[in-house]
């Protein structure tokens, strides 16, 4: 969000005008007195719409903004004239240690302040949050997990597979190799142009959200799947040219112990063979590279 005063700033001026030359902006002093009034009708709406209402559910988070300060959302559920509607009653600091005692209490000033049903609500939706969990029951309220984050729960769990684990970790290795170089970005659009390749930037997973996990794994399937271009004269880079390392056969300064390790090491780092492509071509290929793994392979 833009703060207000950017209704003020010449170039935001000159492009509504741009856009419509008979539009007349507001200023930033009536936008802060319009936004209050606004708040102050809606509320009283609300109120006068709740006194109606005997039962009602609510659901609660907390969470923190970009700049770490800690807020509480509270949103109520209701049936009114055979319709379901759900309202956000308050966004509000929360400075206060996230103790259980703490959330119960400012749950209940949210109940208070609303005059709600002094009884509670018919039920509340929660995390599975140790904090909240006891307030809930400090209040005596019926509590309901909140299924989009059992989902979540259950898909971690369902992933908790060593071969899963590698291939999320690779991903993540890939994601990051480009996230925090612009060479590398500027890099990776060359290649996208030369092969054809889907002009989007790879996007990462946040812990909190299974389905950026799914997006982060389709894009990288998107840019490995897709066709190159017929060979041009100039060598082109492939995704894979960015990660490939330079796998150092045996030494004699290595024990044999070490330089199995460091053999193993290296074959794991490397780049997944794609599923079409033949194994025992690549292993006959990287046999130099990977002697002691090549002859497990071979037999």
């Amino acid at each position: 969000m833009a703060p207000i005063a950017v209704v003020e700033q010449r170039g935001f001026v000159r492009m509504l005008k741009t856009l419509d030359s008979r539009y007349s902006l507001p200023s930033r002093h009536f936008a802060r007195q319009e936004l209050p009034r606004l708040y102050t009708t809606e509320r009283e709406r609300l109120a006068a719409e709740l006194e109606n209402v005997t039962d009602y559910a609510l659901t609660t988070d907390m969470w923190s903004s970009r700049t770490c300060k800690p807020y509480m959302c509270v949103t109520i559920h209701y049936i009114l004239d055979w319709k379901i509607k759900s309202a956000c009653l308050q966004t509000t600091y929360f400075p206060q240690d996230h103790t259980g005692e703490n959330i119960a209490e400012a749950l209940r000033d949210v109940t208070t302040t609303w005059m709600l049903n002094p009884n509670g609500p018919v039920a509340i939706t929660t995390d599975n949050g140790g904090n909240i969990v006891c307030a809930v029951q400090n209040n005596n309220w019926q509590r309901m997990q909140c299924f989009g984050h059992r989902l979540h729960l259950a898909i971690g769990h369902g992933m908790q597979d060593p071969r899963i684990t590698r291939a999320i970790s690779l991903c993540k290795k890939t994601v990051s190799a480009f996230s925090y170089s612009w060479k590398k970005r500027r890099e990776l659009a060359e290649v996208q142009a030369q092969m054809n390749l889907p002009a989007h930037q790879l996007s990462t997973e946040s812990t909190t959200r299974w389905g950026s996990r799914l997006q982060m794994v389709e894009r990288i399937l998107e840019q490995e799947r897709a066709d190159p271009v017929p060979p041009i004269a100039k060598k082109k880079k492939t995704l894979a040219s960015f990660f490939v390392q330079d796998a150092t056969p045996y030494s004699s300064s290595f024990t044999p112990r070490e330089s199995i390790e460091n053999e193993l090491s290296s074959y794991l780092q490397s780049v997944c063979l794609e599923s079409e492509a033949d194994p025992l071509q690549w292993w006959q290929e990287h046999e130099v590279a990977y002697p002691a793994l090549s002859n497990l392979a071979c037999h």
